[in-house]
């Protein structure tokens, strides 16, 4: 009896008493009117007994109507309460300082073994040796990832360096695909970061000829959320204005963000701005260090 009793709230009870009194009321009216009532006591007992089948229901209906806002009050607050569960679940970063992963290209992305590529050209050792000394390795190869200089300029400053093998370099590079490869890997890891809800951009010292010169190998650029490739802004890595540039753009919060490069030199200088940082050896050692940040996939 007392379970019963709670299904009801003080105000229903309450109304349903005052119910009980009101319709004693209407039968005593009426059974008094047609007794001792006039000329127009017909239509007052007609007056009465309407009463008498209205405002039962309409005192139903308020009963109703109050014992329906709570529940519906509690069905909405259940409603969010679950949608707040599942908005956790959704931000499958919770836990995680980490909200952006900016990956390098050449190297992390893509594979890029200049000594490689130069030797499949025909050279020895020691040729390989001599090229890569005035090419890569030379002070214009990062001014041509700048983007201020054409590919004759860049051909032009290689061959100043060692003009004894200046055929031999512009044999080299005439050609260039094949110096970057793809990397199976990296698209399924991009969008398996992305599906947890992780903004991923690249941040690249690159040449619009690496960019042209091996489209397969550069696909993933498709899946990932933006970034910075040198050439198209004219700043280049590890000077602070690429990093700052990145963060405006992006709106990065240093401390929520990860970037991973292949030179260590980059990273000293992203970690300096407050980001954290990973030297790539391997893809293994990069994603156990991910996961020790609490970068899950």
């Amino acid at each position: 009896m007392e379970e019963g009793n709670k299904r009801y709230s003080p105000a229903q009870r309450a109304l349903a008493l005052i119910g009980v009194i009101g319709l004693f009321g209407l039968a005593a009216s009426a059974l008094f009117v047609a007794l001792f009532g006039g000329a127009e006591r017909t239509s007052l007992v007609m007056r009465l007994l309407a009463a008498a089948v209205f405002v039962p229901i309409l005192l139903w209906l308020f009963i109703w109507a109050i014992g329906k806002a709570p529940r519906v009050g509690a069905a909405k607050k259940q409603e969010t309460g679950e949608q707040g569960k599942m908005e956790k679940r959704d931000d499958r970063t919770s836990g995680s300082a980490i909200r952006t992963v900016v990956f390098d290209i050449g190297g992390v992305l893509v594979g890029f073994d200049f000594k490689e590529f130069i030797m499949g050209k025909g050279h020895d050792e020691a040729m390989t040796e001599r090229i890569i000394k005035d090419t890569v390795h030379s002070i214009w190869w990062k001014e041509y990832d700048r983007g201020f200089m054409t590919d004759d300029e860049i051909m032009d400053k290689f061959c100043e360096g060692d003009p004894e093998i200046a055929d031999d370099i512009r044999r080299t590079f005439a050609n260039i695909h094949g110096m970057l490869t793809r990397r199976e890997e990296s698209i399924p890891w991009i969008r398996a970061l992305k599906a947890r809800g992780y903004q991923v951009l690249v941040l690249s010292n690159y040449s619009q000829r690496a960019l042209d010169g091996c489209p397969e190998a550069n696909d993933f650029l498709d899946d990932v959320d933006g970034g910075i490739l040198s050439f198209r802004d004219h700043v280049i890595k590890p000077d602070a204005e690429i990093y700052q540039l990145m963060e405006e753009r992006y709106d990065l919060t240093p401390a929520e963000t990860v970037f991973i490069d292949d030179t260590p030199a980059n990273i000293e200088a992203a970690v300096a701005r407050g980001w954290k940082g990973i030297v790539w050896h391997d893809r293994a050692q990069v994603e156990d260090e991910l996961r020790a940040m609490g970068v899950n996939w």
